[in-house]
Protein backbone atom coordinates (compact mmCIF):
# COMPACT_ATOMS: atom_id res chain seq x y z
CA UNK A 1 0.00 0.00 0.00
CA UNK A 2 1.35 3.41 -0.98
CA UNK A 3 2.01 5.87 1.83
CA UNK A 4 1.29 9.44 0.75
CA UNK A 5 2.96 12.35 2.48
CA UNK A 6 1.46 15.83 2.12
CA UNK A 7 3.31 18.41 4.20
CA UNK A 8 4.05 22.14 4.06
CA UNK A 9 7.58 23.20 3.14
CA UNK A 10 8.07 24.26 6.76
CA UNK A 11 7.60 20.67 8.02
CA UNK A 12 10.81 19.07 9.39
CA UNK A 13 10.41 16.22 6.88
CA UNK A 14 11.28 18.74 4.15
CA UNK A 15 14.84 18.74 5.47
CA UNK A 16 15.25 15.09 4.38
CA UNK A 17 16.81 14.66 0.94
CA UNK A 18 15.47 11.09 0.69
CA UNK A 19 11.96 12.39 1.29
CA UNK A 20 11.77 15.56 -0.84
CA UNK A 21 15.02 15.80 -2.83
CA UNK A 22 17.95 18.20 -2.76
CA UNK A 23 16.23 21.21 -4.33
CA UNK A 24 13.36 21.32 -1.85
CA UNK A 25 15.71 20.76 1.08
CA UNK A 26 17.69 23.80 -0.09
CA UNK A 27 14.50 25.86 -0.46
CA UNK A 28 13.25 24.77 2.95
CA UNK A 29 16.50 25.84 4.62
CA UNK A 30 16.50 29.24 2.93
CA UNK A 31 12.86 29.84 3.92
CA UNK A 32 14.14 30.91 7.33
CA UNK A 33 15.75 34.00 5.73
CA UNK A 34 13.63 34.60 2.60
CA UNK A 35 9.94 35.08 1.99
CA UNK A 36 8.85 31.88 0.21
CA UNK A 37 5.33 31.57 -1.24
CA UNK A 38 3.12 29.02 0.49
CA UNK A 39 4.34 25.61 -0.68
CA UNK A 40 2.84 22.14 -0.19
CA UNK A 41 4.97 19.06 -0.86
CA UNK A 42 3.54 15.70 -1.92
CA UNK A 43 5.83 12.67 -1.83
CA UNK A 44 5.10 9.04 -2.71
CA UNK A 45 6.65 6.11 -4.53
CA UNK A 46 6.10 5.96 -8.28
CA UNK A 47 4.11 2.76 -7.88
CA UNK A 48 1.34 4.64 -6.11
CA UNK A 49 1.39 7.62 -8.47
CA UNK A 50 1.20 5.45 -11.57
CA UNK A 51 -1.76 3.44 -10.27
CA UNK A 52 -3.65 6.70 -9.79
CA UNK A 53 -2.59 7.97 -13.22
CA UNK A 54 -3.58 4.77 -15.04
CA UNK A 55 -6.99 4.78 -13.40
CA UNK A 56 -7.48 8.50 -14.06
CA UNK A 57 -8.24 8.90 -10.37
CA UNK A 58 -7.08 11.76 -8.19
CA UNK A 59 -7.23 9.32 -5.27
CA UNK A 60 -5.28 10.38 -2.21
CA UNK A 61 -4.76 13.93 -3.44
CA UNK A 62 -8.29 14.84 -4.59
CA UNK A 63 -8.69 17.45 -1.87
CA UNK A 64 -5.61 19.45 -2.87
CA UNK A 65 -7.69 21.97 -4.80
CA UNK A 66 -8.35 23.48 -1.37
CA UNK A 67 -4.77 23.23 -0.07
CA UNK A 68 -3.59 26.63 -1.30
CA UNK A 69 -5.88 29.60 -1.86
CA UNK A 70 -5.56 31.02 -5.36
CA UNK A 71 -3.54 29.99 -8.40
CA UNK A 72 -0.62 27.57 -7.99
CA UNK A 73 2.50 26.49 -9.83
CA UNK A 74 3.73 22.90 -9.78
CA UNK A 75 7.21 21.40 -10.09
CA UNK A 76 8.23 17.75 -9.81
CA UNK A 77 11.33 15.63 -9.27
CA UNK A 78 12.03 11.91 -9.51
CA UNK A 79 14.23 10.73 -6.63
CA UNK A 80 16.34 7.71 -7.55
CA UNK A 81 18.40 5.93 -4.87
CA UNK A 82 22.10 6.19 -5.66
CA UNK A 83 21.58 8.74 -8.47
CA UNK A 84 20.98 12.46 -8.88
CA UNK A 85 17.44 13.75 -8.56
CA UNK A 86 15.82 14.12 -11.97
CA UNK A 87 13.63 17.19 -12.64
CA UNK A 88 10.35 16.35 -14.37
CA UNK A 89 9.67 18.77 -17.21
CA UNK A 90 7.76 20.86 -17.96
CA UNK A 91 6.66 22.63 -14.81
CA UNK A 92 3.09 23.90 -14.68
CA UNK A 93 2.32 27.51 -13.82
CA UNK A 94 -0.61 29.65 -12.70
CA UNK A 95 -3.12 26.80 -12.46
CA UNK A 96 -6.63 27.39 -11.16
CA UNK A 97 -7.06 25.42 -7.90
CA UNK A 98 -9.75 23.27 -9.52
CA UNK A 99 -7.18 22.16 -12.13
CA UNK A 100 -4.67 20.91 -9.54
CA UNK A 101 -5.72 17.21 -9.58
CA UNK A 102 -5.49 17.10 -13.39
CA UNK A 103 -2.14 18.89 -13.19
CA UNK A 104 -0.84 16.23 -10.84
CA UNK A 105 -1.91 13.48 -13.22
CA UNK A 106 -0.15 15.33 -16.05
CA UNK A 107 3.12 15.51 -14.11
CA UNK A 108 2.85 11.81 -13.23
CA UNK A 109 2.48 11.01 -16.92
CA UNK A 110 5.60 13.06 -17.71
CA UNK A 111 7.54 11.23 -14.99
CA UNK A 112 6.35 7.85 -16.27
CA UNK A 113 7.84 8.64 -19.69
CA UNK A 114 11.32 9.07 -18.24
CA UNK A 115 13.74 6.26 -18.89
CA UNK A 116 14.80 3.72 -16.30
CA UNK A 117 12.44 4.74 -13.49
CA UNK A 118 11.58 2.04 -10.97
CA UNK A 119 8.45 1.53 -8.90
CA UNK A 120 10.25 2.28 -5.63
CA UNK A 121 11.65 5.57 -6.95
CA UNK A 122 9.97 8.52 -5.24
CA UNK A 123 8.08 11.19 -7.15
CA UNK A 124 7.91 14.53 -5.35
CA UNK A 125 5.60 17.31 -6.48
CA UNK A 126 5.63 20.81 -4.99
CA UNK A 127 2.56 23.04 -5.22
CA UNK A 128 3.49 26.68 -4.73
CA UNK A 129 1.20 29.68 -4.51
CA UNK A 130 1.61 31.81 -7.64
CA UNK A 131 2.97 35.28 -6.94
CA UNK A 132 2.23 37.93 -9.61
CA UNK A 133 5.69 38.96 -10.78
CA UNK A 134 6.78 42.47 -11.70
CA UNK A 135 10.23 41.02 -12.39
CA UNK A 136 11.90 37.61 -12.18
CA UNK A 137 15.55 37.39 -11.12
CA UNK A 138 17.93 34.46 -11.42
CA UNK A 139 21.14 34.65 -9.38
CA UNK A 140 24.22 32.44 -9.44
CA UNK A 141 26.68 32.56 -6.55
CA UNK A 142 29.91 30.56 -6.95
CA UNK A 143 32.06 30.97 -3.88
CA UNK A 144 35.44 31.21 -5.65
CA UNK A 145 34.09 33.50 -8.41
CA UNK A 146 34.74 37.21 -7.75
CA UNK A 147 31.47 38.02 -9.53
CA UNK A 148 27.87 37.39 -8.54
CA UNK A 149 25.83 37.04 -11.72
CA UNK A 150 22.18 38.02 -12.09
CA UNK A 151 19.71 37.78 -14.96
CA UNK A 152 16.41 39.64 -14.73
CA UNK A 153 13.34 39.86 -16.94
CA UNK A 154 10.03 41.67 -16.79
CA UNK A 155 7.13 39.53 -15.56
CA UNK A 156 7.63 35.78 -15.25
CA UNK A 157 10.52 33.81 -16.71
CA UNK A 158 8.14 31.61 -18.67
CA UNK A 159 8.54 31.24 -22.43
CA UNK A 160 5.25 31.19 -24.31
CA UNK A 161 4.92 32.64 -27.81
CA UNK A 162 8.12 34.68 -27.49
CA UNK A 163 11.45 34.04 -25.75
CA UNK A 164 12.15 35.50 -22.32
CA UNK A 165 14.29 38.66 -22.53
CA UNK A 166 16.90 38.89 -19.75
CA UNK A 167 19.07 41.84 -18.79
CA UNK A 168 22.39 40.73 -17.28
CA UNK A 169 24.15 42.16 -14.21
CA UNK A 170 27.47 41.36 -12.56
CA UNK A 171 28.40 42.44 -9.04
CA UNK A 172 32.08 42.47 -8.04
CA UNK A 173 32.37 41.12 -4.54
CA UNK A 174 35.79 42.45 -3.51
CA UNK A 175 34.68 46.09 -3.81
CA UNK A 176 30.93 45.37 -3.72
CA UNK A 177 29.90 47.34 -6.77
CA UNK A 178 27.85 46.80 -9.91
CA UNK A 179 30.56 45.97 -12.41
CA UNK A 180 28.69 45.22 -15.64
CA UNK A 181 25.19 45.67 -17.05
CA UNK A 182 23.86 44.36 -20.36
CA UNK A 183 20.45 45.72 -21.35
CA UNK A 184 18.53 43.99 -24.13
CA UNK A 185 15.45 44.92 -26.11
CA UNK A 186 12.42 43.56 -24.28
CA UNK A 187 9.49 43.73 -26.72
CA UNK A 188 7.33 41.29 -24.72
CA UNK A 189 6.96 39.78 -21.28
CA UNK A 190 4.92 37.00 -19.68
CA UNK A 191 2.25 37.85 -17.14
CA UNK A 192 -0.28 36.00 -14.98
CA UNK A 193 -3.97 36.63 -15.56
CA UNK A 194 -7.12 34.86 -14.31
CA UNK A 195 -7.26 33.26 -17.75
CA UNK A 196 -3.73 31.87 -17.47
CA UNK A 197 -0.30 32.94 -18.69
CA UNK A 198 -0.19 35.54 -21.45
CA UNK A 199 2.47 37.20 -23.58
CA UNK A 200 2.02 40.97 -23.48
CA UNK A 201 3.71 43.87 -25.26
CA UNK A 202 6.14 45.99 -23.23
CA UNK A 203 5.67 49.75 -23.35
CA UNK A 204 8.23 51.45 -25.57
CA UNK A 205 9.80 53.45 -22.73
CA UNK A 206 10.55 50.22 -20.81
CA UNK A 207 11.96 48.13 -23.65
CA UNK A 208 15.53 49.43 -23.30
CA UNK A 209 15.37 50.33 -19.60
CA UNK A 210 17.24 48.23 -17.02
CA UNK A 211 14.89 45.73 -15.39
CA UNK A 212 16.46 46.35 -11.98
CA UNK A 213 17.88 49.43 -10.31
CA UNK A 214 21.47 49.35 -9.06
CA UNK A 215 20.20 49.45 -5.48
CA UNK A 216 18.00 46.40 -6.06
CA UNK A 217 20.80 44.48 -7.80
CA UNK A 218 23.19 45.05 -4.90
CA UNK A 219 20.56 44.13 -2.32
CA UNK A 220 19.63 40.89 -4.06
CA UNK A 221 23.29 39.99 -4.63
CA UNK A 222 23.98 40.46 -0.92
CA UNK A 223 21.00 38.26 0.00
CA UNK A 224 22.20 35.57 -2.42
CA UNK A 225 25.75 35.66 -1.07
CA UNK A 226 24.41 35.26 2.46
CA UNK A 227 22.31 32.30 1.27
CA UNK A 228 25.38 30.60 -0.22
CA UNK A 229 27.27 31.09 3.05
CA UNK A 230 24.40 29.53 5.01
CA UNK A 231 24.23 26.59 2.60
CA UNK A 232 28.00 26.16 2.39
CA UNK A 233 27.51 25.61 -1.34
CA UNK A 234 27.41 27.35 -4.71
CA UNK A 235 23.79 28.27 -5.42
CA UNK A 236 21.33 29.11 -8.17
CA UNK A 237 18.36 31.10 -6.85
CA UNK A 238 15.20 32.24 -8.61
CA UNK A 239 13.13 35.06 -7.12
CA UNK A 240 10.22 37.20 -8.20
CA UNK A 241 9.67 40.80 -7.18
CA UNK A 242 6.14 42.00 -6.54
CA UNK A 243 5.40 45.48 -5.22
CA UNK A 244 9.07 45.73 -4.25
CA UNK A 245 9.14 42.55 -2.13
CA UNK A 246 11.29 39.59 -3.11
CA UNK A 247 9.90 36.05 -2.96
CA UNK A 248 12.20 33.04 -3.33
CA UNK A 249 10.69 30.47 -5.70
CA UNK A 250 13.53 27.98 -5.99
CA UNK A 251 17.02 27.31 -4.71
CA UNK A 252 19.49 24.62 -5.70
CA UNK A 253 23.19 23.91 -5.90
CA UNK A 254 24.64 25.71 -8.91
CA UNK A 255 24.77 23.77 -12.15
CA UNK A 256 27.44 23.83 -14.87
CA UNK A 257 28.46 27.24 -16.31
CA UNK A 258 26.05 28.47 -18.98
CA UNK A 259 23.13 26.34 -17.81
CA UNK A 260 20.37 27.45 -15.51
Amino acid sequence: MTVWFQVPLTDPQCRSRNFVGADLVALSRQSEAFAVPQTLVISAEMAGWTVSALSGSTGAYADLSLAIAGAVSMRAWLLRPGADDLPVEPSLHNLDPAAVPDGLLELVSYAARLRSWRHHDRLVIALQKTVPADQTVRIRVVRDDPLIRLAACLGLAEELDDPVHFDAFEVRRDVWRLDRVVVVDKPTSTTCTPAGMLTVAVQDERRYTEVLSEETVLRLAADAEAAARRAGADLDLELVLFDGQAFLLSCREAGPPGRW
